[in-house]
């Protein structure tokens, strides 16, 4: 293709309206649900599989349009549900923080966004021990509780991006360590040793959440 592109699929189009419901090159996002059409199949079944499942995988080849599915059709199908989308796109860099801090921060960021002002979390206290709190609540302006669900956007650049730092395997484990601890809901190991130590602890989570 020669010469510009139509403003309808002008990647640097950043007005998307009832004149220009099309972003372009770029996906669909969250505030563009209006005019996301189309797919209820999918957007039903990726939400059940949301709903039902501690951990959901959606992959496929690129330019499918699987941000756009999630943004702006998934997004809204969890809000609606009580479920708080924390967008998530670690940065790999040399000069980026442990993967645990950006997770932190996402989720942060997405909590004060609903209004919902969190608890710190503690320099080296991992995730599973924050949502795990006896003491955490995560309620909205009306009183809801709200599910936090970390959406990871380039998943599997972790395992390229995130192994080819100088710290690379570190970075890769411990970011590891954190989300399965999350997903297969048990303590990491480390935490465990404390509570072998320290039993008194144990009052402290709830293992059922």
């Amino acid at each position: 293709m020669t010469g510009p592109l139509p403003r309808g699929i002008d990647p640097q189009a950043d007005v998307v309206d009832a004149e220009n419901p099309w972003p372009g090159l770029a996906p669909f996002a969250e505030e563009h649900a209006a005019y996301f059409h189309g797919r209820g199949r999918e957007v039903e079944d990726l939400f059940r599989l949301v709903r039902l499942n501690r951990l959901a995988v959606l992959y496929g080849q690129s330019g499918l349009g699987k941000t756009s599915l999630v943004q702006a059709a998934l997004y809204p199908r969890l809000r609606a549900a009580g479920l708080l989308p924390v967008p998530i796109r670690l940065d790999y860099s040399s000069a980026a923080e442990p993967a645990r801090s950006q997770i932190w921060r996402a989720i942060e960021k997405a909590l004060r966004a609903q209004g919902i002002a969190p608890q710190p979390l503690n320099e080296d206290e991992t995730l599973w021990e924050f949502f795990h709190r006896r003491s955490l609540r995560l309620a909205s302006a009306d009183g809801r509780t709200v599910i936090p669900v970390l959406v990871f956007d380039q998943f599997e650049e972790l395992f390229t991006l995130g192994a080819e730092r100088t710290d690379g395997r570190e970075y890769v484990r411990d970011g590891l360590v954190e989300l399965a601890a999350l997903v297969e809901n048990h303590p990491p190991d480390r935490v465990d040793a404390r509570f072998n130590r320290e039993p008194k602890l144990v009052a402290q989570y709830d293992f059922d959440r």
